[in-house]
């Protein structure tokens, strides 16, 4: 399993729950959904490496 195979199984559902799970506690901040936030991904491989993908869902 490479970095590039786990970065293929993050699914369009998966990302929904993130940003759900982000707005719920968004609600919660003084300043709501004006926060600036960001999304990163660690994607790990077969052999236990980790790679970070920072600032990941941005378009």
């Amino acid at each position: 399993k490479t970095h590039a195979l786990a970065a293929e199984h993050l699914t369009a559902r998966q990302m929904a729950r993130i940003y759900n799970a982000a707005s719920e506690f968004l609600a919660g901040e003084p300043a709501g959904q004006l926060t600036d936030v960001r999304f990163d991904v660690a994607l790990v491989d077969a052999v236990g490496r980790i790679e970070v993908l920072e600032n990941a869902y941005a378009a």
